[in-house]
């Protein structure tokens, strides 16, 4: 994106249009830029702790290098987009809307997405624990070599989903696989949480 405008500000702006911009080296405590809009835009090297972008949407953009911390992205919209090598905490996705996004060897620690949709996302060599999927619809995603640790797929719907290769860890809702597609060392791993949801009685 050798053609984009450095950011001049010095904060996001609610409602704000950002089209071809790039945000390096920065970092953005309690900013409130809901419902704003990220263009054809890169973050390298950006923070944001406490934040409010809820509503926002970014699209064609690449966030590389990027540091979220306790930062609502409720009910966002993604398309497009590539995240890679980015760190997160509390972050949440609650009720967005995910389509043709890559998450690169990120490590995500409580990420919520409640209630939100994934079209073909993939997530490659990434760390996600204690990840929240409670009602939330992926279809045609896969996890490529992740750690999946205490994931929550209650009430979830996976359709055409691939989980192969990754380390699955079933918190809760491993009646929800139904339509994702497992390898056989991961279902033996599985199985004591499979029979307990089916409360199949096993003994030897």
């Amino acid at each position: 994106m050798p053609w984009l405008e450095d950011f001049a500000g010095d904060t996001l702006d609610g409602f704000g249009s950002y089209d071809g911009i790039a945000f390096a080296d920065l970092q953005f405590d309690d900013v409130v830029a809901d419902n704003s809009k990220f263009l054809e835009c890169r973050l390298s090297h950006v923070a944001f702790e406490r934040g409010n972008l809820a509503r926002s949407s970014f699209v064609d953009s690449l966030l590389t290098d990027v540091r979220l911390v306790s930062t609502s992205f409720a009910e966002s919209q993604w398309r497009g987009t590539t995240v890679r090598t980015s760190l997160g905490a509390g972050v949440d996705l609650s009720g967005s809307t995910l389509r043709r996004v890559t998450f690169t060897e990120c490590k995500l620690e409580s990420p919520n997405l409640r209630g939100a949709t994934l079209h073909e996302v993939v997530f490659e060599r990434c760390t996600l624990n204690h990840l929240d999927l409670t009602d939330a619809t992926l279809t045609g995603c896969s996890f490529r070599g992740c750690t999946l640790h205490e994931l929550d797929l209650t009430k979830a719907t996976l359709s055409k989903t691939d989980l192969r290769t990754s380390e699955l860890d079933i918190r809760h809702g491993h009646l929800s696989l139904a339509g994702a597609t497992i390898d056989i060392g991961q279902l033996l791993a599985l199985a004591p949480g499979l029979a307990q949801e089916l409360k199949i009685n096993v003994k030897s």
